[in-house]
């Protein structure tokens, strides 16, 4: 899994699936295959756990850490390029 951002949003990414066989279809689920899981669209709210199968649960309990771990990291890189934190 890969954090990316763009202007508008934050995107995770799934690189090299393609060397995992069936990897996407655990990781996301499908509608055509009944091995995998439903399919969990793209509209998540990971704070209600809802998401990659992989990851959503995982997120949606640790949100209040991760969420405290990336505004210090954030701020600290702010910091190091000697701008001001207020």
């Amino acid at each position: 899994m890969l954090g990316k951002g763009t202007a508008g949003a934050a995107v995770l990414a799934l690189r090299n699936t393609g060397s995992i066989p069936y990897g996407i279809g655990a990781y996301m689920g499908a509608k055509a295959y009944r091995q995998f899981p439903d399919w969990v669209g793209n509209n998540w709210d990971l704070a209600a756990g809802t998401g990659p199968y992989v990851v959503a649960e995982a997120i949606s309990e640790n949100l209040d850490e991760i969420l405290e771990l990336f505004e210090t990291e954030i701020r600290d890189a702010i910091q190091s390029a000697g701008l001001d934190v207020t």
